[in-house]
C-alpha cells in the first residue's frame, strides 16, 4: 500500500491535464499581465498622454498669439499695456500655465512673467534650428528638472514654443510652461490602479488553481486508499472462497484407511488434510465402539 501511494503521490502531484493547465494559465496571468501593461501599456497611456498635452499646451500658446495679433500687431515690448496683461493674468489661471514668454525676432525676450528674465536673450540650438524656422518646439519637464532655458522647474510642465511668423519671415515666438501635474498624477494613479487590478486578479485566479489542484490531489489519494482497501477486501474473501471450494468439493478418501488424496497425489490422514484447508483444529478421543473393539477386557469388566 505505501508503495502504490507513492506512485500515486508522483503522478497525481500535479493534478489532471485540466488542472495542470489551470495552473499554467494562472502563472502565465501572473507573470505576463503585469509585463504586459509594463511593455505595452504603460508607455503606450504614457505617450498618448505626452501627445495629448503638447497639443494642448501648442493650441494655448497659438490661441495667445492670434489674440496678439489681433490686439497688438508685431510684437514690441510697447505692446504689453495694462488691458493687455490683465488679459494674459487671466488666460494663465484659467488655462493653468505656470509661466509665459514672449520672444522677438532677435531671440530677446521682450515680456516674461517673471519679470527678471525680461531683456535677456534666447541662444540656445533648438531656437534657431527649429522654432526660428517655423517649427514648433515643445518638450515635457519633470518637476525640479531643467527647462529648456536652464531654469528649475517647480512643478510638472509642457515647455512649449510657438512661431510667428509672416510671409514666411520670423517675427518672434511665443514660449508657454503648461501645468501637467495634476494630470500625470491622475495617469499615474490610473495606471497604478489597473496594474493593482490585473495583479490581483492574476493571483486570485493562481490561488484559485492551486487550491483546486491540492483538492483534486487529495481526493485522487483517498480514492487510491480506498480502491487498495477494497481490493484487499476481495483478496481476502477470495482466499476463504477458495478454502470453503477446497472443502466442499470431490475429495478423494481411503475408503479402508480414511486417508485423503491431496493436489499433489500425496494420501494424508483427513485431520492433517482438513487442518491444511481450514481453521480446524482437532482434538482426539475414542467413540465407543472403537473402545470396545479395541479395549474389549475394559468393557467385560464393565
Amino acid at each position: 500500500m505505501s508503495e502504490s501511494l507513492g506512485k500515486l503521490k508522483g503522478s497525481s502531484f500535479l493534478g489532471s491535464t485540466l488542472s495542470r493547465n489551470l495552473l499554467i494559465i494562472s502563472l502565465l496571468t501572473v507573470i505576463l499581465l503585469p509585463a504586459y501593461n509594463a511593455v505595452f501599456i504603460y508607455p503606450s497611456l504614457t505617450r498618448l498622454f505626452t501627445e495629448t498635452t503638447i497639443h494642448d499646451a501648442t493650441s494655448i500658446a497659438k490661441h495667445f498669439m492670434s489674440i496678439f495679433e489681433n490686439r497688438v500687431g508685431d510684437l514690441r515690448k510697447s505692446s504689453f499695456d495694462i488691458e493687455v496683461l490683465n488679459d494674459i493674468d487671466a488666460m494663465m489661471n484659467d488655462f493653468g500655465l505656470v509661466k509665459l514668454k514672449v520672444f522677438s525676432e532677435t531671440g530677446e525676450i521682450i515680456f516674461s512673467t517673471d519679470r527678471n528674465e525680461m531683456g535677456q536673450f534666447n541662444t540656445e540650438p533648438y531656437f534657431w534650428d527649429a522654432v526660428a524656422k517655423g517649427n514648433v518646439y515643445s518638450r515635457i519637464v519633470k518637476e525640479n528638472a531643467q527647462s529648456l532655458e536652464h531654469q528649475k522647474m517647480p512643478t510638472d510642465v509642457v515647455e512649449t514654443y510657438v512661431p510667428l511668423t509672416k510671409n514666411g519671415a520670423f517675427l518672434g515666438a511665443f514660449e508657454v510652461y503648461y501645468d501637467i501635474k495634476d494630470k500625470k498624477y491622475n495617469l499615474d494613479r490610473l495606471l497604478l490602479m489597473s496594474f493593482a487590478v490585473v495583479f490581483v486578479l492574476g493571483l486570485l485566479l493562481l490561488l484559485a488553481s492551486v487550491v483546486t489542484l491540492f483538492k483534486e490531489r487529495r481526493f485522487a489519494i483517498e480514492r487510491e486508499r480506498a480502491g487498495e482497501e477494497r481490493e484487499r477486501l476481495i483478496l481476502e474473501l477470495q482466499g476463504a472462497l477458495s478454502e470453503i471450494k477446497v472443502l466442499s468439493g470431490l475429495i478423494p478418501i481411503c475408503s479402508s484407511c480414511k486417508k485423503i488424496r491431496d493436489d499433489r497425489g500425496y494420501w494424508t490422514q483427513v485431520e492433517v488434510y482438513i487442518s491444511n484447508h481450514s481453521n480446524a483444529m482437532f482434538s482426539h478421543s475414542i467413540c465407543p465402539q472403537c473402545a470396545r473393539e479395541l479395549y474389549p477386557e475394559i468393557h467385560k469388566q464393565e
